[in-house]
């Protein structure tokens, strides 16, 4: 499981146990109170009553606690907290209480506003522990942590990120389909942005592997939930197409020595000359499976194309090492495939047999 976001260790309980009292004495000095604007529209979500300053995205209004804010972001917290005689002055003549206008979109703030602002209970509304984040949450709270400085809420972001695009082969192979929850297969083209924008290069692999089995797609890109487009940079789409006939080939590949019609000397087999006539109806009839072995992952195990086959254990199991084997050495060089520098930890879980294996694809090589 990826690690818990930050704990709210700047006292939102206190606001809600003991605010009644002190929020009351405070009132009774003449505070500043947030009055919405006519012109703009107050956010059905982020409105607290006794909030102490006013962030505008666009034309939406949130009315919330800056000290939340202000403890967790030195970004936020120097236009929350400006030089006091400027506070002063502003809220003598201007605002009813301090306004901070944003350039980010209402959906990305209400994002990060579900991380810490307070909930009735005393809690926040969203938690990376207990959640299954849409990729629109994940986008928001990466591009958000990062533009407003707040590692803690990057880092454990993109640690939910690498449980789904791993250097792991084992990670990678345990998930159905290489899917994460709620995520569409063209979110990938977002992830490969998010790593470009963190640095987290180790994203990189497998969100671009993903990109790979994209169709128009990757062209268009998507829309995200304030209706900007998230597209591929020229670079990485560039790469993509490099890589999709390089992945193809690899899959062709695998399929020839995973039903190669041999059978090693030292087999316990007993029924050799019958596995090796099953093993070359299988080869042949490859043919017939050929929209899978096009397809550019190289990754899904292609025992499963025979529902069935007529080979005795030995030979079976033969089989099925040879698919895993094969797969290994592929995610060994995927970066090298998809003309990407070395990757830090890039399949540290692979046997020694694998490691620093190179691209081994015949008329594939790295064009000038």
């Amino acid at each position: 499981m990826p690690p818990p976001p930050p704990s709210n260790s700047c006292a939102i309980a206190s606001i809600r146990k003991s605010g009644t009292e002190k929020i009351q004495a405070h009132h009774s000095q003449g505070p500043p109170k947030c009055v919405p604007s006519p012109d703009r529209t107050r956010d059905g979500e982020f409105w607290f009553e006794d909030g102490n300053t006013i962030l505008v995205a666009r034309n939406v209004e949130f009315c919330v606690y800056k000290g939340l804010l202000g403890c967790r972001s030195p970004v936020l917290k120097h236009m929350l907290f400006p030089a006091s005689s400027q506070l002063q002055a502003k809220t003598a003549h201007s605002e009813p209480c301090s306004v901070i206008h944003l350039t980010n979109s209402p959906e990305d703030v209400r994002h990060l506003l579900r991380m810490y602002m307070p909930t009735d209970n005393g809690g926040c509304v969203s938690r990376l522990s207990r959640d299954t984040p849409s990729y629109h949450m994940l986008s928001a709270l990466v591009r958000m942590g990062h533009k407003y400085e707040i590692p803690q809420l990057v880092q454990n972001s993109l640690a939910y990120l690498k449980e789904y695009y791993p250097t792991s082969f084992n990670k990678w192979t345990v998930r159905e389909h290489h899917a994460t929850p709620g995520f569409q297969a063209v979110h990938a083209i977002g992830v490969v942005n998010l790593a470009r924008l963190t640095g987290e290069l180790s994203l990189l692999p497998a969100a671009l592997l993903n990109c790979c089995t994209l169709m128009s797609q990757l062209i268009s890109g998507f829309a995200r939930e304030d209706g900007t487009r998230e597209e591929l940079a020229l670079e990485d789409l560039s790469l993509c197409f490099s890589a999709k006939g390089k992945l193809i080939v690899e899959t062709l590949h695998i399929a020839a020595h995973v039903f190669d019609a041999k059978i090693p000397e030292a087999s316990a087999c007993t029924t050799r000359k019958e596995c090796l006539r099953e093993l070359q109806r299988m080869t042949n009839e490859l043919h017939e499976h050929a929209a899978l072995l096009v397809h550019p992952d190289p990754f899904e195990p292609l025992v499963d194309i025979y529902a069935e086959w007529d080979l005795c254990e030995c030979c079976g199991d033969m089989v099925e090492e040879r698919d895993v084997r094969e797969r290994r050495a592929a995610w060994a060089h995927l970066p090298g495939i998809l003309g990407l520098a070395a990757v830090d930890g890039w399949g540290d879980d692979l046997p020694d047999e694998c490691a620093g294996a190179g691209v081994r694809i015949s008329g594939a090589e790295e064009e000038d």
